[in-house]
């Protein structure tokens, strides 16, 4: 991403990185939006009283978590989240979360607009595309890179206003 100072080094992937602190961030911060996609922070201390259950999804979501939590989709195994595994969310996904971190939940969240959602899973998954709930995984591995190009964008999301066609390719 242009506008990013230097380039900082992937972290291991087995190290949770720090996070700010809960009065730094709302529970939900968007830091980006256009038609095809939405970007933003996710803040959770452990010691909010709806931690376990801040209601069902509101979209299509990836997300990055940057310190470990237990999810649990409804129906599902508990899965643990953290910076090697994105969870994938479906739109009015129920979910509960339990704490395995202290400071709680915080991640980086990206939404795709469902039709581009499922005109990448027309290519990919036809079957899926044209399903009610089009996302067949509560999860996925996370690299080391993607991970890092993630936390690059949304440092620069942070720190300034990219254009938007930038952030959308991205």
């Amino acid at each position: 991403m242009g506008g990013v100072g230097g380039v900082e080094p992937a972290p291991p992937a087995f190290r949770i990185l720090p996070v700010p602190s809960p009065d730094a961030l709302s529970l939900d911060r968007c830091l980006f939006s256009s038609s095809t996609a939405t970007i933003g922070r996710f803040a959770c201390p452990i010691d909010r009283p709806d931690f376990t259950d801040t209601g069902p999804i509101r979209s299509y979501l990836a997300v990055f978590p940057r310190t470990a939590v237990a999810i649990q989709h409804d129906g599902r195994d508990p899965v643990l989240a953290d910076p090697n595994v994105a969870m994938l969310y479906n739109r009015d996904q129920v979910y509960r979360r339990a704490p395995v971190h202290p400071a709680g939940d915080y991640c980086d969240w990206v939404s795709i607009s469902e039709g581009v959602l499922r005109e990448i899973l027309r290519a990919i998954d036809p079957e899926a595309a044209d399903s009610s709930r089009p996302i067949r995984f509560t999860h996925a591995p996370c690299p080391a890179r993607l991970y890092f190009l993630q936390r690059l964008m949304v440092r620069a999301l942070s720190a300034a206003t990219p254009e938007p066609i930038e952030v959308e390719e991205t």
